[in-house]
């Protein structure tokens, strides 16, 4: 019974996905199949991990942002500071425009790379 709910609920899930359909180049196909073996994954699941690797979504929400660098400013420690300055810079490596952040003579610069 549960694993038969399961098998709907991702039913459902799936029937509420996007669905995108490709004409691929010769071989493609063999290559992606061939990629996903070695992921241990399914080529859906291979199709879409690329493609979240190429085109990461925006930033979320820039509240968190700026809270992000106000707790950098407040920090009371420089241990405090750089810890924040790397969980604020690991967070924002995969955005679209990654930002990163560094402090210096007690300036911060924020750096956001463009495409």
């Amino acid at each position: 019974m549960i694993l038969w709910l399961n098998a709907i609920m991702m039913e459902r899930k799936a029937q509420d996905q996007d669905k995108f359909i490709v004409r691929l180049p010769s071989g493609l196909r063999n290559r992606i199949k061939i990629a996903a073996d070695a992921n241990n994954r399914s080529m859906n699941a291979e199709v879409v991990a690329t493609l979240e690797a190429q085109y990461p979504a925006p930033p979320a929400n820039y509240e968190d942002f700026a809270d992000d660098l106000v707790a950098i400013v407040q920090a009371r420690t420089v241990k405090e500071r750089d810890q924040l300055i790397a969980e604020f810079n690991k967070k924002r490596r995969s955005e679209e425009f990654p930002v990163v952040a560094s402090m210096e003579d007690g300036k911060i610069s924020i750096e956001i790379a463009m495409p």
